[in-house]
């Protein structure tokens, strides 16, 4: 019977040591992310490979190796763990009011695959019994890498070009494209999920030099007039601009610094082409800098924020010229 007891006790020993290490393993995932992303985010300012991809990357790799380390686990359970852990963290962020839901929820996929990859690096590290350091020198990495990505930030140009025909003569375009009469047209998807969207214009003075105020869903605009050719051209650069998005959290403030000045709008141009006397082509063409990266995951999001909103007032432009507002 002491024999059977004794073997019993080893056994739940056993189980113990295991559930503190996936316990261990998650929380350090956990752990990781919240400072990470205080430190990238409000330190440093840099929203870059450090924190997109690096981070997850460690976080995989932290909670991987921790948990495999005793006792090997499929590469499923594994995968679980990681995502446990950074679902979790995710969760954090949002508690600490580091970050709000839409954020988190674009940056998903691209952490999601850096972070499995890193499950399966610690996981395969477990296995060859690593020293137990290894996390520790990766995590050591992240503020070299933050550092780098507040040096040597993107600064990516995007042009849009949108043009819609009109079934109104040019000065009836004209007289839409500077009223101030609200947006009617919905909000985007993007704009129901916080991102800026365009909902009037008030014009003080006209022609070059004027100023323009753009009242947008996150607040306000100003912008110069530089072109101002009646019927024709409609040019205005932006002065100020409100945040690009409103975090979606249970917090009225969130300290997430990407809402301001990481993705701006330059030069804007409204342009009308006489296709007789009662039909236009108007088009509106606008430059764009991205500051986060990398840009080859965001550009694509920043891309279709853009024109979505560019193709909304389009549309509200059109009805309005063709029914003489």
């Amino acid at each position: 019977m002491d024999e059977r007891r004794t073997f019993a006790e080893l056994i739940a020993d056993a189980s113990r040591k295991r559930a503190f290490q996936v316990i261990l393993g998650t929380l350090s995932g956990v752990l990781i992310i919240l400072l990470a992303v205080a430190i990238s985010a409000l330190v440093f300012r840099a929203y870059g490979w450090g924190l997109f991809v690096l981070t997850p990357l460690v976080v995989g790799f932290t909670t991987g190796f921790l948990a495999n380390r005793h006792e090997l686990r499929s590469m499923k359970a594994t995968n679980g763990l990681v995502l446990l852990a950074a679902a979790l963290g995710c969760f954090g962020l949002i508690l600490f009011a580091l970050e709000g839901l839409i954020c988190l929820v674009m940056a998903a996929p691209l952490a999601a695959i850096a972070a499995i990859a890193g499950g399966a690096l610690g996981r395969s590290a477990a296995r060859k019994g690593k020293a137990p350091m290894g996390p520790v020198y990766c995590i050591a990495l992240l503020p070299l890498m933050f550092a780098v990505d507040a040096l040597y930030p993107p600064a990516v140009t995007m042009l849009t070009d949108e043009s819609m025909l009109v079934d109104a003569s040019p000065q009836q375009v004209w007289r839409a494209v500077t009223s101030e009469e609200p947006i009617r047209e919905p909000a985007t998807l993007g704009g129901k999920l916080g991102l800026a969207y365009p909902e009037r214009a008030q014009f003080a003075g006209t022609g070059v030099g004027a100023i323009r105020t753009g009242y947008f869903s996150t607040g306000d605009a100003r912008e110069q007039i530089t072109e101002w050719k009646e019927g024709r051209r409609l040019g205005f650069v932006v002065l100020s601009q409100p945040p690009a998005m409103k975090e979606m959290s249970p917090y009225e403030t969130v300290h997430a610094p990407h809402v301001d000045g990481y993705f701006e709008t330059g030069e804007t141009q409204f342009e009308i082409q006489p296709l007789g006397k009662d039909r236009s082509r108007l088009t509106i063409r606008a430059a764009h800098r991205l500051s986060i990266a990398p840009v080859v995951y965001w550009e694509p999001i920043a891309r279709w924020a853009a024109q979505s909103n560019t193709r909304r007032v389009l549309r509200d432009l059109k009805v309005k010229a063709e029914t003489a507002i």
